[in-house]
C-alpha cells in the first residue's frame, strides 16, 4: 500500500508540473496511473490530501539539501554543483512555485508550512545560497507552464550568471 501511494504522488506531480494543479482532477491522476477514482480516494481523501504528501516529499528533498549544505564548508566548485543539484531537484517539484497561489487556496496547511520553510530557510542560509534560492524560485514562478527538462540548463545557466559573476 505505501508502495502504491508513493506512485499515485509521482503521478500527481508529473501531472500537476505538465498541466498545473487547477488543471488536473483526481480522474486524470487515477488515469494515469491506471485505476479507478475510487481506488485513488482510498488512499487519499481528496486532492488536498495528495498535494500534502507531494509537499512532504519535497521538504524531505531540501531538508537533505541544507543537511548537505551545512555540513562543511564548501569550495566556490562544490557549491555550484549542490545548487545546481538542488534546482534540478525543486524542478521536479514545480508546480509549488507555479501555482503558489492555488496551494494556498485549496489547502492553508501546506501554504502555511510552505511560507514557515521558505522563512527558514531564508534565515538558516548566507546571502549566496538565499540569492540563489530566491532567483530560480521567481524563475520557476514566472516562467510558463511548458518550460520543461530540455530548458532546464539554458535556464539554470542563467540563474547561475547572475548569482555568481
Amino acid at each position: 500500500m505505501v508502495m502504491r501511494k508513493k506512485l499515485i504522488l509521482d503521478a500527481a506531480r508529473k501531472l500537476y508540473n505538465e498541466y498545473g494543479l487547477p488543471n488536473v482532477t483526481i480522474r486524470q491522476i487515477a488515469q494515469k496511473m491506471q485505476i479507478s477514482s475510487g481506488n485513488l480516494t482510498y488512499h487519499f481523501d481528496k486532492r488536498g490530501d495528495i498535494i500534502c504528501g507531494i509537499f512532504e516529499d519535497l521538504i524531505s528533498v531540501e531538508s537533505k539539501f541544507l543537511s548537505l549544505y551545512k555540513q562543511s564548508v564548501l569550495t566556490q566548485r562544490q557549491l555550484n554543483n549542490l545548487m545546481r543539484s538542488h534546482a534540478k531537484a525543486m524542478f521536479h517539484y514545480r508546480f509549488f512555485w507555479i501555482d503558489f497561489v492555488q496551494v494556498g487556496r485549496e489547502n492553508q496547511n501546506v501554504q502555511r508550512r510552505l511560507d514557515e520553510l521558505m522563512q527558514n530557510r531564508i534565515n538558516e542560509l548566507d546571502y549566496e545560497w538565499a540569492n540563489y534560492l530566491n532567483q530560480f524560485l521567481y524563475l520557476m514562478a514566472t516562467l510558463n507552464l511548458k518550460f520543461n527538462s530540455n530548458d532546464f540548463e539554458k535556464h539554470f545557466n542563467k540563474i547561475e550568471e547572475k548569482v555568481f559573476l
